[in-house]
C-alpha cells in the first residue's frame, strides 16, 4: 500500500523524522514570523513560502538532509560565501537535520529573493489583467 501524499504543510511536516521536522518547522516558523506577507503552502508536494503567486523559498526533506531553495540561482550564488560550510548545488542548500538556523542568512536569502521579485521599483508585481471573455 502506498501512502497518500500530504495536502497541507502540516501534514508534510507530520510525516518527517524528528530532526528533519524540527529543522523544517523551525525554518518555516522563523521565516513566516519575519515575513508575515509570505504564505506557507504545498507546491510540487513540498512546503513553499509564496508572495502572492510567486515562490520565494522551497523546502523539502531527503534521507540525510533538508533542502532549502531560494528559487533563484542568482540569489544562491550571491550567498555562497555566507553558507558557513553548508553544501549547495546550483539551486538549493543542503542543511543537516538539527541545524541551528542562521537567522541572518535566512533573512538575507528571503530579502534578496523578494527584491528580485519586486524588481527595481521595489513594489510587488501587479496581477495580470484578466483576459477578456
Amino acid at each position: 500500500m502506498t501512502r497518500a501524499r500530504p495536502t497541507t504543510v502540516e501534514a508534510y511536516l507530520a510525516d518527517l523524522p524528528r530532526g528533519h521536522w524540527e529543522t523544517l518547522a523551525g525554518i518555516l516558523a522563523f521565516l513566516t514570523s519575519e515575513f508575515p506577507e509570505l504564505e506557507a503552502r504545498l507546491a510540487w508536494n513540498v512546503p513553499h513560502l509564496y508572495l502572492g503567486k510567486d515562490p520565494v523559498v522551497g523546502l523539502s526533506s531527503a534521507k540525510a538532509h533538508v533542502s532549502l531553495s531560494p528559487w533563484s540561482a542568482a540569489v544562491l550564488a550571491a550567498h555562497r560565501g555566507r553558507l558557513g560550510g553548508l553544501e549547495a548545488t546550483s539551486n538549493l542548500i543542503r542543511i543537516p537535520p538539527g541545524w541551528k538556523p542562521d537567522k541572518a542568512l535566512l533573512v538575507s536569502l528571503v530579502r534578496a529573493r523578494l527584491a528580485e521579485l519586486r524588481g527595481p521599483s521595489g513594489q510587488a508585481p501587479r496581477k495580470r489583467d484578466a483576459k477578456p471573455e
